[in-house]
């Protein structure tokens, strides 16, 4: 059964699946917490849902799974150069917030992207003993690289016209800020 009583759609299962890792997490959660219990769908709205999850769990993580690999790197060191902007330090333990990991799980990204020569740790402004990450040169060119090739607009968008990719655009943006709004409060999203 569903949380909200109604019989769930076939492939249910997948909903503490949702993108992988982020399903353990408070924020995965929240997600699907919000979904299925704070403001139920209709039966389009569950269709919707359903697909969206199914394009995260495999065209999309395969696409992005392809790309990363390209570049020799693991997820959460992709993850993290894209959060690192160049020329802005930025704490360790601020990346760990950023990357939603705990910040004993940082120490090993930054240290085989160090190892790379695409991250230095600094001494941070003002605090010493704080140690703040600097995209390198290196690190900067493999960087652009990496987000221009991962912004690359898939073929599968080539049949949309113009105007249903702006209200395409139009509503995911819109669901995206309701899915902020609710990780302000998160609390009221798990009761």
């Amino acid at each position: 059964m569903a949380p909200d009583g109604a019989r769930q759609p076939r492939g249910a299962s997948w909903r503490w699946h949702f993108l992988g890792r982020i399903s353990r997490s408070r924020i995965g959660k929240v997600i699907i917490k919000t979904a299925f219990n704070r403001y139920p769908l209709s039966v389009t709205g569950r269709e919707i849902w359903e697909l969206l999850l199914e394009l995260s769990r495999t065209h999309l993580r395969e696409r992005l799974a392809v790309t990363i690999a390209a570049f020799d790197l693991s997820l959460p060191q992709a993850h993290a150069l894209q959060v690192l902007e160049p020329g802005r330090p930025l704490p360790m333990r601020d990346l760990a917030l950023r990357l939603h990991c705990d910040a004993s799980n940082i120490t090993g990204i930054v240290d085989r992207l160090e190892a790379r020569g695409l991250v230095e740790r600094q001494p941070a402004p003002g605090d010493r003993r704080v140690k703040a990450l600097v995209v390198t040169d290196k690190g900067v060119a493999l960087r652009a690289e990496l987000v221009e090739r991962l912004h690359r607009v898939p073929p599968a968008f080539a049949g949309l016209s113009a105007s249903e990719q702006r209200n395409l655009l139009d509503l995911l943006r819109r669901v995206a800020v309701a899915c902020e709004q609710d990780l302000e409060d998160p609390d009221s999203a798990l009761e």
